[in-house]
């Protein structure tokens, strides 16, 4: 019963990392969501792509662990790598203010979930006792969890008043700093798992947290203003 728990559990984690940038985005377009056609394509669209990103990049990196062993450490740091890389690019994204595109385009739907394909890497060293089966329900264990959120974010922002939300700045740098701590979070136990062969989860979340902490340190107040602006007219 305990293996189950931690296997749903590490399948809903995984889910709510890769998911908060739906959250967010999904406030951010919501101006775009205006009938059942526009919230139906977002929810599919966004289930898909985080079903099957994740998917694709875990079964390249493990194509390539499986033809080449002794590469085990330098695909840890691959993964670590590369989620490092999305991390960094989605700082960047924040503090820049570039989410200017709120229409309901599979373009947008792709953007938003390509950091699902980055976790994919980072989940070979999460599933390493996993069987076959396991590994694969787990992606769609992940894409629903994303739809939960999706749908709960539609149906908040169908109930909350407009002229709270819109002052809730710190709503959003709050879920920034939380799908920085999970991802980064995947990509310290890709490095910790692969690399250095060392399965211990809890350095993992001590290193994302402490990471997370000083990153937002530097960068919170600046987030929490431009969050401000931006969110000016989201729901007007």
């Amino acid at each position: 019963m305990s293996d189950l728990i931690t296997y749903i559990f590490s399948c809903v984690a995984m889910g709510l990392g890769i998911g908060m940038d739906v959250v967010v985005a999904t406030i951010a377009r919501w101006p775009s969501l205006k009938d059942y056609k526009d919230k139906s394509f977002w929810i599919k669209g966004v289930t898909l792509t985080h079903a099957f990103f994740p998917m694709i990049g875990y079964f390249v990196f493990i194509a390539l662990f499986s033809k080449f062993p002794p590469l085990k450490p330098l695909l840890g740091v691959t993964g670590f790598s590369l989620i490092a890389y999305f991390l960094v690019t989605a700082v960047k994204s924040w503090l820049s203010n570039t989410h200017d595109n709120y229409q309901i385009t599979l373009g947008a739907i792709i953007a938003v979930s390509l950091d699902a394909l980055y976790s994919g890497p980072g989940k070979s060293a999460q599933a390493i006792s996993w069987t076959s089966h396991e590994i694969v329900i787990s992606f769609f264990i992940s894409a629903f969890t994303v739809t939960l959120l999706a749908l709960t974010t539609l149906l908040s922002l169908s109930y909350i008043n407009s002229k709270i939300l819109k002052r809730q700045a710190s709503i959003i740098t709050t879920l920034q700093f939380t799908e920085f701590t999970v991802i980064s979070y995947f990509g310290y136990l890709s490095l910790l798992r692969l690399t250095f062969d060392v399965s211990s989860m809890f350095l993992s979340v001590i290193f994302s947290l402490a990471t997370s902490v000083v990153v937002f340190f530097f960068i919170a107040k600046k987030l929490l203003s431009i969050n401000s602006i931006g969110n000016k007219g989201t729901f007007d």
